[in-house]
């Protein structure tokens, strides 16, 4: 095989490989219901890093972030962004205590934290970790799903 025939083989199977390679999520997605509520979704890689629920049975929100450990006793799990802040009861995820999940009520709170466009900041413990902002089109799908939370929440 001649070096010009090596080297347009090299090239076609590089350019297979990457075509098999499957496309990574996008970094944010919304889950929408009407019944539900609607959930913001920030994946780092293949990996689900961050969820934030705005629901409507129970009527709260809920965040639930990966990789941090429960603490002992009653902490706080912290949001905040530029000029931004919630604070949000945090425990165990049922069934893992390794988890850990953190709810509030459905405040106006949550649309300026999401609304602010910026890098959101988890605090729990000691734990902390730093997500990108929500891309504008999914930040926007979730105030409006927040705002109808509240919205059902207020007429329940």
């Amino acid at each position: 095989m001649g070096i010009q025939q090596f080297g347009l083989l090299a090239i076609v199977s590089a350019l297979g490989a990457c075509a098999m390679t499957p496309p990574l999520p996008r970094p944010w997605s919304l889950q929408n219901s009407a019944t539900a509520g609607a959930a913001l979704i920030y994946h780092d890689g293949e990996e689900e890093a961050l969820r934030m629920m705005c629901r409507r049975n129970p009527a709260d929100f809920l965040v639930v972030p990966d990789g941090f450990v429960a603490a002992p006793g009653n902490a706080t799990l912290t949001l905040q962004t530029e000029g931004a802040e919630l604070r949000l009861s945090a425990s165990a995820l049922p069934g893992m205590s390794n988890a850990v999940e953190a709810k509030g009520p459905l405040t106006q709170g949550i649309v300026a934290l999401i609304a602010s466009g910026a890098p959101i900041t988890i605090s729990y413990g000691d734990q902390t970790a730093t997500i990108p902002a929500p891309d504008p089109s999914s930040r926007e799908a979730f105030i409006t799903a927040c705002r109808a939370a509240m919205q059902s929440q207020r007429n329940g």
